[in-house]
């Protein structure tokens, strides 16, 4: 296995903690463009963040990395999905419940509430 940064290491496990609590999975192409990796290395980060990730006690985040033909993970991420004995589906939950951020009702609608109303009058007063 080739060496791993870890300073892009550590960036790229922050990365994924936040794809998770976007509620999202993450392309290869999308992490090797913001990381600066080739395909390979790409591979690799995300099977080290597989380690991490058991070693921690976390949900498999390499989970939610996939590859755009099939919108799976790769056949790499077989061996972590054996070690948690839980299916893909089951891990990306995981990885969602653990990490995301919850928020009240109020908070979720905070900026949408009035919104009508607010951009009926900017189009009144605009829309000349």
């Amino acid at each position: 296995m080739a060496m791993i940064s870890d300073e892009k290491f550590k960036c790229f496990v922050r990365f994924m903690i936040n794809v998770a609590k976007q509620k999202r999975c993450v392309p290869y192409y999308e992490i090797e463009n913001i990381f600066g990796l080739n395909h390979e290395q790409g591979g690799w980060y995300a099977g080290k963040l597989g380690d991490f990730c058991i070693y921690k006690g976390y949900p498999p985040l390499n989970g939610l990395v996939i590859n755009t033909t099939d919108c799976i993970p790769s056949y790499g991420f077989n061996s972590h999905q054996k070690k948690y004995g839980k299916t893909w589906g089951e891990i990306v939950r995981d990885c969602w419940k653990r990490f995301h951020v919850k928020s009240t009702r109020p908070k979720q609608v905070q900026d949408f509430a009035g919104l009508d109303t607010k951009i009926e009058k900017f189009l009144k007063e605009h829309n000349e």
